[in-house]
């Protein structure tokens, strides 16, 4: 495998909720590879930016299309606004328009996602549990995952996966400690 010098580097966490433990995992992450690649950028990828950004001092991207920026504010005066109320008035239409308007916005995110990770040589997960549907079940933080990592590889950006968890203590004492 040949040596890598980055130029760009990307943290993937689901940090961003105040965990102590994640914040210093990622603390750890950027430390070493401050002190091996001195001259690398980087950037992470969060559930909440804003946090990640005052923690860590990188820029950061939110890493599902949930994330808003702590500035983010609603306009109700909107064509968005005024399409709702219509929905609401045909329930059909509204049924219909719901898992469109859904897809819409995923794609739209997929993209600006894209835009990102290809400009990175490196995208690093990170951090304890990530394998863990303890967020929100199967579509919610492995689905991040999943689209992160085929995004990464479609923008033909090296994957490393690093200190990952798999399953909380509990499952874990069950199946090691139980009796045959």
């Amino acid at each position: 495998m040949p040596a890598i010098v980055p130029g760009c580097i990307g943290l993937f966490d689901a940090m961003g909720h105040g965990n102590l433990g994640d914040a210093a995992i990622q603390d750890a992450v950027i430390a070493n590879i401050k002190k091996r690649l001195p001259h690398a950028q980087i950037i992470g990828f969060s559930f909440v930016p804003d946090d990640t950004m005052a923690r860590h001092s990188i820029p950061c991207y939110p890493i599902t299309r949930h994330s808003r920026p702590s500035g983010h504010v609603d306009s109700r005066g909107s064509i968005t606004s005024t399409l709702k109320s219509a929905f609401k008035l045909v329930p059909v239409l509204r049924a219909l328009a719901r898992p469109v308007a859904e897809a819409l916005r995923e794609s739209i995110f997929l993209v600006r996602s894209f835009k990102v990770l290809r400009d990175l040589d490196l995208l690093i997960i990170s951090g304890g549990g990530q394998l863990c549907e303890l967020w929100g079940g199967p579509w919610s933080h492995p689905y991040n995952l999943f689209k992160f990592s085929v995004l990464a590889r479609l923008a033909g950006t090296r994957l490393y996966i690093l200190n990952v968890g798999a399953e909380p203590l509990e499952v874990l004492r069950e199946i090691h400690c139980s009796p045959r």
